[in-house]
């Protein structure tokens, strides 16, 4: 867990609400599920403030005027990129440690021929990996799924159920978002 002093200090942001708030993961301001530090980077992003179960709101002052369920809410002035993905950065260490600790612990899970499955994975029923298959860390995939060979599936990608992938395929990565930094150049936001 990552206390909230610890981000507010990182992304240089001012705490309204409980300041003794830890969390362990980053969830999309519409996520159902309750917990979690919720990002607004866009304008639009305040009007799902309200519906929003994060436990931590990120964004400008605008989200004081917010009603939200959120224990606390850290004001930036200004997004830096480089601190936002420091915290990404740390939250992604903290999850790949804690998946190593349990998976330690665990039983061997089977093996499949020549398929790489990375830790935290959740895998449904019914799916076939076919061989040169590398799962990421922390992926999901649904029921009755097809992987044919060579085909990577990075880390924190989520996949459905009833889903069929070509061979030699490359699925999911970092976001697709840029900010400007302090010197006007793009830096891309991982998530």
């Amino acid at each position: 867990m990552i206390s909230i002093l610890e981000i507010k200090q990182i992304l240089n942001a001012q705490a309204f609400g409980d300041p003794s708030v830890s969390i362990d993961k980053v969830v999309p301001l519409d996520c159902e599920e309750r917990g979690g530090l919720a990002i607004v980077f866009r304008q639009s992003d305040l009007n799902l403030i309200s519906g929003s179960q994060a436990d931590v709101i990120v964004g400008p002052e605008a989200i004081l005027n917010k009603a939200s369920l959120a224990k606390t809410k850290l004001v930036v002035k200004k997004f830096e990129v480089e601190r936002i993905n420091q915290v990404f950065l740390m939250l992604k260490q903290m999850q790949v440690q804690k998946a190593a600790q349990q998976a330690s612990s665990l039983e061997p899970t089977p093996e499949f021929d020549k398929v790489s499955i990375g830790v935290g994975c959740k895998i449904g029923k019914n799916c076939y990996f076919a061989p040169g298959v590398v799962i990421g860390n922390f992926v999901t995939i649904g029921d009755n799924v097809a992987i044919n060979a060579n085909t990577v599936i990075k880390d924190n990608t989520e996949i459905g159920s009833h889903v069929i992938i070509d061979s030699n395929c490359s699925i999911g990565n970092n976001s697709f978002e840029y900010f400007t930094d302090i010197n006007g150049d793009y830096q891309r936001l991982l998530s």
